[in-house]
């Protein structure tokens, strides 16, 4: 018998159901395609140059037409959060320390590489993006 206070212990490798089975296949299988595309799927090393704040703080509420005059050059890196994909163009919500941002991949700006290493990308995933803010 546990006390209270106590927190369960986490299941046993046994004790995962179906689906967390089915998760951590699938996660395997994207690190290995991920690799087998030349991506450390567990890569570091990546120093951003701006956070979030640092976009919103340039551009707050700023309405398209006006952040095209003035788009400059960001590098960001966060969690990803959520992903609504459209074929060949993508919206990711991504979070870092300071708030969250959207990032947009479109495949003719990446290129077909980068595209398909993208579409491997899960909710969680930490990611860096680099570009223009439009």
């Amino acid at each position: 018998m546990r006390d209270e206070k106590t927190p369960p212990a986490p299941p046993a490798g046994d004790d995962l159901g179906a689906t967390e089975r089915e998760i951590i296949a699938q996660r395997a299988r994207k690190a290995e395609a991920l690799r087998a595309l030349g991506v450390n799927p567990f890569g570091n090393g990546v120093a951003p140059r701006n956070v979030a704040a640092d976009l919103v703080a340039r551009y707050g509420d700023a309405p398209a037409e006006e952040i095209q005059k003035d788009p400059g050059d960001w590098s960001l890196a966060g969690r990803v959060l959520a992903v609504r994909s459209f074929g060949k163009a993508a919206f990711l919500q991504v979070q870092d320390r300071t708030g969250r941002i959207q990032v947009w991949v479109k495949r003719d700006k990446v290129g077909d590489r980068a595209f398909e290493i993208f579409k491997l990308l899960d909710i969680g995933d930490i990611v860096a993006a680099e570009g223009p803010a439009t």
